[in-house]
């Protein structure tokens, strides 16, 4: 652990003890208290990140926007003196709102990190409510920011998208759909919270364009691979990184606008060390996690589950962006993120399943394998050189 890290390795620690013995005793400790445990590290990590001061590599660019935005320039801005395009427009009005009504950079960081948090806060507790601070925990040691930039912003906004997703998969396992007329079609939209998911995806692509990437997602789970065709086609998708790295350099080049011109800044950037996903370590353990995901498909009857196949689907498509892009595309390595959650259902849903087991012994393993994953993911971050640049030291508004 290196100088300055000891505040956030202490957070962890405590974080770690708080979500798992809840769940190691979830029968002597009710959900009520689950989510009240949850609701007080969102409200923890809200302050946490709010009253960070004039620390990180993006501070001051985004100081630099939030004093600069107003309402004549939300479609108008640059990243920077000289940057590479404009900034998302509703980014730039978030910033001008805030800065209009306070004129404090701090309330602006702490209503992002609110905003945050408590989205994970809530669709953790309506998405998987046996296990919320397992969930919460994964969540939280897979992410090496406490400020709210652009792309976590637009992450977080997404997490809505998996939301109304999830409400769309139950409203069709409910109903006979039969869309026949345009009247049906807008009550199918309307019910199936559809009109819901697009405004939530609008919203997130709107700060970050890099949420384009969960335009399709609500088709995800209409695929419904068998187990040796999944496995088949992962192995081929993680294969072929090479030459997708080459077909989405052409493609960026070809695509043109806005999207284009950052699609192929970013494929033309080199960023050390911002992913391993090419090792071959790496490969073989994304596989078995695939067939423990697999087996519990087969063992929880989700054969034709949309939504738990659609979560499958999900987690193919975030190995095969984190190999794509892994190394020297490091900084596309970042539309995985999108899809991080759906990665984290599958790892909770695999716990719960494998945790029915009759046998003490088996319950131990798993919680040891828990803990081993995410002290291992912990010292992932504590090696990576952006986790220093981006969060140490860690200093205050108020001076501390």
């Amino acid at each position: 652990m290196g100088k300055g890290a000891e505040i956030y390795f202490i957070i962890h620690a405590i974080l770690i003890i708080t979500c798992v013995v809840p769940e190691i005793f979830s029968s002597k400790i009710g959900p009520k208290a689950k989510i009240w445990v949850m609701f007080f590290w969102s409200l923890f990590f809200t302050i946490f990140a709010g009253i960070r001061w004039q620390n990180g590599t993006d501070w001051y660019q985004y100081l630099y926007h939030f004093q600069y935005s107003n309402f004549d320039n939300i479609f108008g801005q640059s990243r920077d003196v000289g940057g590479q395009g404009n900034l998302e427009w509703l980014f730039l009005l978030l910033n001008a709102i805030v800065n209009k009504l306070t004129g404090e950079f701090w309330v602006y960081n702490t209503l992002t990190a609110g905003f945050i948090q408590f989205t994970q806060f809530f669709v953790i507790k309506k998405l998987c409510p046996s296990r919320p601070l397992l969930f919460y925990c994964l969540l939280m040691v897979n992410d090496a920011s406490y400020f709210a930039v652009r792309s976590q912003l637009s992450t977080g906004v997404g997490l809505w998208c998996y939301y109304f997703y999830k409400q769309y998969c139950d409203y069709r396992c409910g109903h006979d759909v039969k869309l026949f007329s345009i009247r049906e079609l807008k009550k199918y939209i309307k019910q199936s919270s559809l009109a819901q998911y697009f405004v939530s995806w609008y919203a997130a692509y709107s700060i970050h364009h890099q949420s384009v990437v969960l335009l399709p997602m609500f088709l995800a789970g209409k695929v419904k691979l068998n187990a040796c065709v999944y496995i088949v086609l992962a192995v081929v998708l993680f294969g072929s990184a090479q030459f997708l790295q080459r077909y989405v350099i052409v493609f960026s080049s070809f695509l043109g606008g806005d999207v284009g011109e950052k699609a192929l800044h970013y494929t033309e950037f080199v960023t050390t060390g911002a992913g391993e996903g090419r090792g071959i370590a790496s490969m073989i353990g994304f596989l078995l996690f695939a067939v423990v995901f697999l087996i519990v498909r087969k063992r929880e009857g989700l054969a034709k589950d949309e939504w738990y196949n659609g979560m499958l689907n999900l987690y193919l498509v975030w190995c095969t962006i984190y190999i794509v892009f892994s190394g020297a595309m490091g900084d596309l390595v970042r539309l995985s993120y999108q899809f991080n959650f759906a990665r984290l259902f599958l790892m909770v849903a695999a716990f719960e399943c494998f945790y029915r087991s009759k046998y003490p012994i088996k319950k131990v393993l798993l919680w040891m394998v828990f803990l081993v994953y995410v002290i291992n993911r912990w010292r992932q971050l504590d090696s990576w050189y952006y986790f220093y640049l981006a969060n140490v030291p860690y200093k205050t508004i108020l001076g501390l």
